[in-house]
């Protein structure tokens, strides 16, 4: 639906001004990298290195073949107790004024609680066990802003004004997976495991700019002779429900050296649903002006279905694991994908990660480990959108306590496990910028998109506990 009242002649000079806060789009689908938190207290201690050697209910997610074998029953939880991110991008937006080139640095420091798993895993069979998992590989929401005012005197027209304008974009987006997997040892080298997973992706966006300028009277009291005003506003809700599936593999394939494979399926949406709200004012009236008002109202509601919007990823990793010690290395490949469809445009990318953890005791275990989290986005699209590949380490403990349900017997016993993990990454890349051109005669001012080079800080602290049963 698009409405326009009154029937005027839009103001070309506030369209400039209005069409600014396009590229000022947060497009939140760019705002992070898929897999920021880790899902398990394993994969945290080892950087998420485990697809060769986890054994425990982290497997449900990063391999589901290390759920064979397993002896115990499992429920554990896992989060990050806060994770900070400090994001600036220097010189996001330049506007270009008689007076001078001004810029504005867009800067935000967030600081989110973010629950990242739930598990439960149950043994069928000495060899057979089954799992269940809620996972959240990505979770992000930021706010930006931007402003400036000034008295600035124009060439063409011969006109002074004073200028203000304003910006601002807040972006959430959210990802959830929920479903079973299954882990099968076959022999005692070798396991095999599968996963299926309902899929559900949230992104909102609010985006406002308004540009105003007016020329103040002689004796700076009462009402502005002449002024032109232009506002925009825009609000996108989008959702998509769809399914994926992994097949993994663990092969110990000489005594304590491990090999592990994962391949992961593409995420098709069965459905998606893309809810566009946008409004549009421009005005202007005075002595200089001629008397006109313009606006704009459109809504929008797009659904598709069976569309592939992650394509398939491939982990390959290597580990060598004794009862008290574990060491790994591994690698995946996301191959490139576009979907015009669905806005999808990515690149191929290669992350790594190399991880260990050891018992120092009894009860306590430490462990650490590097990792790169590579960005899959092509391109940065309007400011506030960011393409930043990521580097870094954790270190981290955990400890346990075990009770027998019946005296002098072990086989009803329960453990206690905890782990605290560090995580911190530096990110460089780049960031939509934008400088604007405002302009006051009947020409269309000028917008120029560009990108800015940027340095990106994450820090958590992960939390894990379970409750294993024999």
């Amino acid at each position: 639906m698009i409405v326009s009242s009154p029937k005027s002649r839009r103001v070309p000079a506030a369209v400039a001004l209005v069409s600014i806060a396009i590229l000022f789009a947060s497009r939140s689908a760019q705002a992070g990298n898929y897999e920021s938190n880790f899902l398990s207290s394993d994969a945290a201690l080892m950087a998420g290195a485990v697809t060769a050697i986890t054994h425990d209910g982290g497997a449900v997610y990063y391999n589901p073949a290390g759920l064979g074998g397993l002896d115990r029953k499992e429920i554990s939880l896992s989060g990050n107790a806060f994770m900070l991110r400090i994001r600036r991008t220097p010189d996001a937006y330049t506007t270009v004024l008689p007076s001078g080139t001004k810029t504005a640095d867009l800067d935000t420091l967030d600081i989110l609680p973010i629950p990242s798993s739930m598990v439960l895993t149950r043994n069928i069979t000495r060899k057979v066990t089954f799992g269940f998992g809620v996972f959240v590989p990505q979770f992000d929401t930021f706010s930006v802003t931007s402003s400036y005012s000034s008295r600035e005197t124009f060439d063409a027209p011969a006109i002074t004004v004073d200028y203000a304008h304003r910006a601002e974009a807040i972006g959430k987006f959210q990802t959830y997976l929920v479903g079973p997997a299954v882990g099968w040892q076959i022999i005692r080298s070798f396991r095999l495991g599968f996963s299926l997973y309902a899929v559900y992706h949230v992104a909102d966006d609010f985006n406002q700019f308004w540009a105003e300028g007016h020329t103040p009277l002689a004796d700076g009291a009462g009402s502005p002779e002449s002024q032109k005003l232009a506002f925009y506003e825009s609000k996108s809700e989008s959702t998509f429900f769809g399914m994926t599936a992994t097949a993994g593999i663990q092969w110990e394939f000489v005594r304590r050296f491990h090999l592990g494979a994962v391949l992961k399926a593409p995420v098709i949406a069965f459905y998606s649903l893309t809810k566009l709200n946008t409004a549009e004012t421009s005005a202007q009236a005075g002595m200089l002006f001629e008397p006109a008002v313009d606006f704009t109202h459109d809504e929008r509601r797009v659904t598709r279905k069976l569309q592939m919007v992650m394509p398939l990823d491939a982990v390959l990793g290597f580990g060598y694991k004794t009862d008290d010690w574990g060491i790994s290395a591994e690698a995946d490949y996301h191959p490139a994908m576009d979907n015009a469809a669905m806005a999808v445009r990515r690149t191929h990318v290669v992350n790594a990660r190399l991880g260990a953890s050891g018992a120092i005791s009894d009860h306590f275990a430490l462990g650490g480990g590097l990792f790169t989290d590579r960005s899959y986005a092509r391109e940065t699209r309007g400011v506030a959108s960011c393409k930043v590949h990521f580097y870094g380490a954790t270190f981290g403990v955990s400890w346990n306590s075990s009770y027998a349900l019946l005296r002098n017997s072990r086989s009803d016993a329960l453990l206690f496990a905890t782990s605290l993990v560090a995580r911190y990454a530096i990110g460089h890349g780049e960031a939509g910028s934008v400088t604007f051109i405002p302009s006051f005669d009947k020409t269309v001012g000028r917008q120029i998109p560009g990108s800015a080079d940027v340095i990106h800080h994450e820090l958590s602290l992960h939390v894990g506990t379970g409750v294993y049963f024999w």
